[in-house]
């Protein structure tokens, strides 16, 4: 199974944001929600208690989490992609191990190194760690390679969501 992936700057964006909105999840973002509306209350009423000053800490620290993981991961991602000088990559797999080749290196991952795989509009991101992934184009991807890609990671007891 082989195809020639093309990226582009869109395409790495859309992937790190994809792949942070799923792994935050709206839950984390209406609990950061609440408790800032909770401290905004009590701010308010003029509390201004140890516990007051611990919800402004906790606060803090869940919009670090959130603004720090999505840019570790997009600069990254773009520091990655703007080192390709052509910015296409070649996928080989076979039923023991994935290939990518670019004009900056070669990567060989065994089937079993792969987790999961995330599927959204557009692309894929194939997940080697819980917050490593290979970003592949699905419209470059013909469809037996989407059904061989799809079957490996089943068959490796990876999720496909």
């Amino acid at each position: 199974m082989q195809a020639t992936l093309h990226y582009s700057d869109a395409l790495v964006r859309r992937a790190v944001s994809a792949f942070w909105w799923r792994t935050v999840g709206w839950q984390f973002v209406l609990a950061v929600v609440a408790l800032a509306g909770g401290l905004g209350y009590m701010l308010l009423n003029g509390d201004r208690s140890w516990f007051v000053g611990a919800c402004g800490v906790v606060l803090g620290l869940g919009f670090v989490l959130l603004a720090a993981l999505y840019f570790v991961h997009l600069r990254g991602s773009l520091e990655r992609f703007q080192r390709m000088r052509v910015k296409e990559a070649t996928l080989e797999a076979d039923s023991e191990k994935v290939v990518m080749t670019s004009d900056v290196g070669k990567s060989e991952l065994k089937w079993s190194a792969v987790g999961d795989l995330w599927r959204f509009e557009g692309f894929w991101l194939l997940f080697v760690s819980r917050a490593q992934f290979v970003t592949l184009p699905v419209a470059d991807l013909p469809q037996d390679v989407q059904e061989f890609i799809v079957e490996r990671v089943r068959s490796r007891g990876g999720k496909v969501v």
